[in-house]
């Protein structure tokens, strides 16, 4: 990847980083992939803790609905 990575800088300090576009693609997917283990793994940790749990996908549609008269 370094091959294709250019740096401008400024006043001698780096301050951006020019990559090709498929390489900036890949690590913006790469970044939303963390983001949403992240997510997971702090849900999983609240669930450990005992501060949430967990509810079937058909349990969760209809509280989210609001047909609680079913």
């Amino acid at each position: 990847m370094s091959a294709h990575l250019q740096i401008i800088e400024r006043d001698g300090q780096p301050e951006y980083a020019v990559v090709p576009i498929e390489t900036y693609r890949r690590l913006v997917e790469l970044a939303e992939d963390m983001e949403a283990i992240r997510a997971y793994d702090r849900a999983m940790a609240e669930i450990d803790r005992g501060e949430d749990e967990v509810a079937p996908n058909d349990v969760a549609a209809w509280l989210q609905a609001g047909d609680l008269h079913r």
